[in-house]
């Protein structure tokens, strides 16, 4: 049966009846037709009849309350993207599964679709979330291929609908995107349609907007990956073509941010290392350095320097780890393999057994067994290798912030006289934001036995450690790490100090470049006598 969009179409309700019940039975029941064209094209060729049968209004609210007819379209649907070669359907096929998926061929374009309907499109693809999520992937790979339609941006934009609409994240959690390759395959799209006309823009917007709510949930994972397959490539990509003429919002607000706040971690900065020399004769093109693309780039590429400078000494034989003695009273700083480990919680390194003795006596013999209990079993996401790469990264941005820092402290001494401090790095964005807090407030939020003893040190050093925090995005979210900043002597602590109470009762406000380039000397004059590390 053969149907137009206009012929007959007030017969079309009536038409559905029938047609319903004879697919169902040709469906069930294959083997009674042993000449018929067989599985795969009989649900394809049906589909292809409800995309002409949507086109009368009370024929499409009939097939949306029809249970069941979703697991014959997503049936129809895991044919298609699998057909090698493809159907002569494919486009008109296509076109109507994406109908379905963003109801778009139902009046309610903008209506998620219901619980019942993703659990019948679900059991179709296969059974489960991981096979509708599989089909998703495979419709936008297949129509990232080849040369771009018109039709083929409007069953992109229907995929990228369906993807972006936060109502389907309960049916379709991100693990079930996993191995998929849905990452590489929105990439591919980017990369595929920014010369599309500019008002169907809003399909790479909807891209970056998939690719930012998959990061998101595990930042050093999902970003390493879209930065192998391409990511950096695609955001040049925007700034070529006919993208490059208009600003897309998720890109520029989100997806810019979320790559400037994933480059501290070592894979995932190793990967845009690894892209740089594929993309530099794009970014030096005219079109490119004239289009609303280029600064959000370059300040990326501004920030991120100074850290692959880093990562290229941290991966060279140059690099050694070096500790300081965990006994406070001790100001040994030197290489990592000439200090042993505490035998019992492995968290304590010692320059000697003498000091080993001294840390028990003083506090060690209190929180042994909590540190060994907090280690293990380890839920840490970070290796041992990424950690001391974030150490490093932190110290380099310490040694560059150093002046700003004693500046706020002064201000927080003369502000909160008595009180204990720490400094707050907030990697979170694009730039690094510190900013000294009042130990109270972090001890709040986090009262376990490693922070309480890091603080308890730390007030007792009497400057010889010095607590910095790492605000960063990871596992959908946002984690604090604490990185102790050891000194082998507090000559700088000291001369701040009192720095601040010559200032009493001063605007250091007003002064500031006044007090900060005394603050540069002060460290000038210091640098030999001081060695710090985190």
């Amino acid at each position: 049966m053969h149907l137009s969009d206009h012929q007959f179409s007030n017969l079309y309700s009536h038409l559905w009846l029938r047609l319903w019940p004879w697919m169902q039975f040709i469906d069930t029941y294959p083997y009674c037709f042993p000449n018929g064209p067989g599985e795969a094209k009989n649900c394809v060729r049906f589909v292809c009849q409800l995309g002409r049968l949507q086109s009368d209004a009370k024929t499409a609210a009939l097939i949306d309350s029809t249970p069941g007819v979703r697991i014959l379209v997503a049936r129809a649907w895991g044919f298609l993207v699998g057909a090698r070669p493809l159907m002569e359907e494919e486009d008109e096929v296509l076109i109507t599964v994406v109908n379905f998926i963003t109801r778009r061929g139902f009046r309610t374009r903008f209506d998620p679709l219901p619980g019942p309907h993703i659990e019948e499109f679900m059991e179709g693809a296969g059974g489960g979330p991981a096979d509708l999520a599989l089909l998703v992937t495979k419709l936008v790979d297949l129509t990232s291929s080849g040369p771009s339609t018109s039709m083929k941006r409007q069953i992109l934009e229907g995929a990228v609908m369906f993807l972006a609409n936060p109502e389907y994240m309960k049916y379709l959690p991100v693990p079930t995107f996993r191995s998929c390759g849905v990452i590489s395959a929105m990439i591919k799209a980017i990369c595929a349609f920014n010369a599309g006309p500019l008002h169907q823009m809003i399909i790479l917007d909807g891209c970056f907007e998939v690719i930012h709510w998959l990061i998101r949930t595990s930042v050093q994972e999902w970003l390493t990956e879209a930065v192998n397959a391409g990511l950096l490539r695609a955001i040049i990509s925007c700034g070529t073509g006919t993208a490059s003429q208009t600003h897309i919002t998720t890109l520029h607000q989100t997806t810019l941010p979320m790559l400037a706040g994933g480059s501290f971690y070592y894979h995932t900065l190793t990967a845009i290392k690894n892209a740089l020399p594929a993309v530099q004769d794009l970014v030096q093109s005219r079109r490119f350095l004239e289009s609303a693309t280029h600064d959000g780039y370059s300040y990326l590429m501004q920030l991120i320097a100074p850290r692959l400078q880093l990562l290229e000494f941290y991966d060279s034989d140059q690099f050694y780890s070096v500790r300081a003695c965990d006994n406070l009273a001790c100001g040994e700083i030197t290489k990592w393999p000439d200090f042993k480990r505490c035998g019992a919680c492995r968290q304590r390194y010692y320059c000697s057994e003498t000091c080993q003795r001294a840390d028990w006596r003083s506090d060690h013999h209190l929180g042994c067994r909590a540190l060994r209990d907090a280690s293990l079993p380890s839920t840490d996401t970070l290796t041992v290798r990424e950690t001391n790469f974030l150490r490093a990264i932190l110290h380099q941005d310490y040694l560059r912030l150093k002046i700003e820092i004693l500046f706020q402290q002064i201000q927080f001494m003369l502000a909160h006289p008595q009180v204990e401090f720490y400094t707050d790095f907030d990697y979170s964005s694009l730039g690094i934001t510190p900013a000294v807090k009042i130990y109270a407030c972090a001890a709040a939020k986090d009262d376990s036995v490693p922070t309480r003893q890091l603080m308890s040190r730390a007030q007792r050093s009497k400057g010889g450690m010095e607590l910095h925090r790492m605000h960063l995005r990871i596992l959908g979210g946002f984690q604090s790490r604490w990185f102790p900043m050891r000194t082998d002597n507090p000559i700088l602590y000291d001369a701040v100090r009192r720095l601040a109470m010559s200032l009493r009762g001063v605007d250091v406000t007003a002064r500031r470049e006044d007090i900060m380039e005394r603050l540069r000397q002060l460290d000038l004059e210091v640098d030999d006598e001081l060695l710090a590390i985190h």
